[in-house]
């Protein structure tokens, strides 16, 4: 029962992080979304500190970055894929945004399949993939294309009656901003796949080692940014004056996500994952009750459908555990 009270909270922290995140955005600061990183990364500090006695290899974090220097790229990766989908918060509502970047999952397994069948691991498709799956993966892909078909039929309206708003001026665009973030985060966890179970002949990563050197990876980056303001944009940032109060609740709330996330899969690994992939949920409910956004019935409909999708295929995975 702990795994599954541990789940929940991580399920909720992200839905809420989402939430501030949405309310970081300035319309007004070209800037918000490496401000909004800087105290993600400020964050992941505190975490990096918060793991770093429960280390597997004891290791220093030199020894540590020296023989995983492999976790670079992905680390990376999935830093930019939260710039990038920080970014498009600023042209879609949260409640289009977080199904479609959460539909990483259906990504991650399509990549691993083709993988799979070109390596000879498995000589069929049915091996590994179930109906159900597919059921997802079909629902996501439905909703993703028929979002961009509305998406740019809204854009054309709000650009005839309203010129002046940014909002919608992107269109369809503006999906490429979630779907970046969806595609970079699906790469990242096919890769993260490979370092934590190892590849022939290598051994894998403990998951609190890895955890610390991303933390730690976030954290760099996070101070590089601050400089780069700094120095190049010439534009000093305090994190911790008042006005940052709503990213520093974004930050957190990241900090808390993870922390119970990794507790809970270590507990129960199998189990979470599925549950934990479904967080879009509590984004969509909090985006329509805390943010008051209301999307047109065609929306909500192409919602609806990746919502089924992700959690098709998290039933599934839970079917195929028990």
């Amino acid at each position: 029962m702990a795994w599954l009270i541990l789940t929940l909270i991580s399920t909720i922290s992200w839905g809420v992080t989402d939430v501030f995140s949405k309310m970081s955005v300035d319309e007004n600061d070209k800037d918000f979304h490496i401000k909004l990183t800087i105290w993600t990364g400020m964050a992941m500090g505190v975490l990096f500190l918060m793991l770093l006695p429960f280390s597997e290899s004891k290791a220093s974090i030199i020894e540590l970055s020296a023989k995983y220097i492999e976790f670079v790229p992905p680390a990376l990766l999935y830093i930019i894929s939260i710039m990038v989908g920080f970014v498009g918060l600023k042209y879609l509502e949260l409640s289009v945004f977080s199904p479609i970047q959460n539909a990483s999952g259906a990504v991650a397994m399509l990549i691993i399949l083709a993988y799979y069948l070109y390596s000879g691991r498995i000589s069929a498709v049915s091996e590994v993939v179930s109906p159900m799956d597919w059921v997802g993966v079909v629902l996501v892909t439905a909703g993703i294309l028929s979002m961009a078909a509305v998406q740019h039929n809204l854009s054309r309206e709000k650009k005839a009656s309203d010129p002046g708003n940014n909002k919608y001026r992107y269109g369809a665009v503006a999906l490429l901003f979630p779907l970046a973030f969806c595609f970079m985060d699906a790469a990242g966890t096919v890769i993260d796949n490979y370092i934590l179970n190892g590849t022939d002949g290598q051994e894998g990563i403990g998951a609190v080692d890895y955890l610390i050197l991303y933390n730690l990876a976030f954290f760099v980056v996070a101070v590089i940014l601050w400089i780069y303001l700094l120095i190049v944009r010439k534009k000093p940032y305090n994190p911790f004056q008042k006005s940052e109060i709503i990213k520093a609740a974004s930050g957190i709330g990241e900090l808390l996500g993870n922390a119970f996330y990794i507790f809970a899969m270590a507990l129960d690994p199998l189990l979470t994952g599925p549950i934990i992939s479904a967080y879009c949920v509590v984004s969509v409910v909090l985006s329509g009750t805390v943010l008051k956004e209301r999307l047109r019935p065609s929306q909500y409909l192409c919602v609806g459908l990746v919502l089924a999708g992700i959690i098709v295929m998290a039933v599934s995975e839970i079917i195929s555990i028990g």
